[in-house]
């Protein structure tokens, strides 16, 4: 995880500039780690097998917070995956741990 995403015990205690560690195994830079993730998704149930881009509900239901993936630079490696969700968070709460990512198209 170290070479490829920014952590408590890597990062310095702060967030690090994008592009700066190795590419994951699908060839893609800064997607572990750094910062949370806001989606654009609200939090929802979606089936555990393997899919395409899972989607939340168009709506709230239950939460009423937009979806956060990932983890902080504040975070251990082991909660750096992706696939770590949190949500209940109204989508205009700020802290530190919390951003985008952006794709750079050619």
């Amino acid at each position: 995880m170290g070479s490829v995403a920014w952590y408590s015990a890597n990062s310095d205690g702060h967030t690090q500039p994008a592009s700066r560690k190795w590419a994951n195994e699908p060839g893609l830079y800064d997607m572990s780690g750094n910062e949370w993730e806001w989606c654009r998704d609200w939090y929802g149930d979606y089936p555990m097998e393997a899919t395409e881009n899972p989607v939340g509900p168009p709506v709230p239901r239950v939460y009423s917070g937009r979806l956060l993936r990932g983890r902080g630079w504040g975070g251990d490696a082991e909660h750096c995956p992706s696939a770590n969700r949190y949500f209940d968070l109204p989508p205009d709460f700020r802290f530190q741990y919390f951003g985008f990512r952006l794709v750079c198209l050619p």
